[in-house]
């Protein structure tokens, strides 16, 4: 959309995909804050396989009990929020392919005064980490929107030593949809020539120029 010729203009590679990243994610929540997009394969990053590891519930929940649950060994990238929730499509049984219900601490607390539901398995988020209420669970695969790009450093199958890290910027695509992508475009180029190609207005006085020449 437009060429670099000055070294003193800051943009850069790196610059680009950041800016046309969090543009992407604004758009994207826009529209599931009006609950579009909500099944569209086309914002989603797929985690096929975490591990998980058994820990107590007092772990993560305000709940006096000597029950335990499962949570991911490894901490995840922030999980997109709109006014309708977490921006998380599912989160399932790797062995079973059995999907969960989202839920959070407080609900899941609620739910055990209430005396539970021995027929559902819930996940929630809390601080980073993915918890689901069966302490058999032991990998799960995970759809959502991620505030970050992401990647993970092992083999998808190898669960076991499986670490997630912030990715090169060539490494991963940006998740927008089709319709919105020209809209993204052209709100990162409106936002570069602002800030980065602004020409300065010429307030001197002709008179003085020409007697200053």
């Amino acid at each position: 959309m437009f060429k670099i010729d000055n070294g003193d203009i800051p943009i850069n590679d790196r610059l680009i995909y950041k800016e046309t990243m969090s543009t992407a994610l604004l758009l994207i929540k826009r529209e599931m804050n009006n609950r579009k997009l909500v099944g569209s394969s086309s914002i989603y990053t797929v985690l096929p396989c975490l591990s998980m590891e058994e820990v107590p519930l007092a772990t993560c929940c305000d709940y006096n009990s000597t029950a335990t649950i499962s949570r991911s060994r490894t901490k995840l990238p922030t999980v997109m929020e709109n006014l309708n929730g977490l921006a998380v499509e599912y989160v399932a049984d790797v062995e079973t392919r059995r999907r969960f219900n989202q839920t959070t601490p407080l609900r899941y607390s609620n739910i055990l005064d209430l005396g539970g539901n021995k027929n559902k398995i819930f996940f929630w988020f809390k601080d980073g980490y993915l918890y689901v209420s069966s302490p058999t669970i032991k990998k799960v695969s995970l759809s959502a929107v991620f505030e970050e790009p992401i990647l993970l450093e092992k083999s998808p199958c190898d669960c076991e030593t499986e670490t997630i890290s912030c990715a090169p910027v060539y490494t991963q695509e940006i998740k927008v949809p089709s319709y919105l992508l020209e809209n993204v475009k052209q709100m990162v180029y409106q936002k570069f020539m602002s800030i980065y190609f602004q020409i300065p207005t010429d307030k001197t006085d002709d008179d003085r120029n020409e007697t200053s020449r």
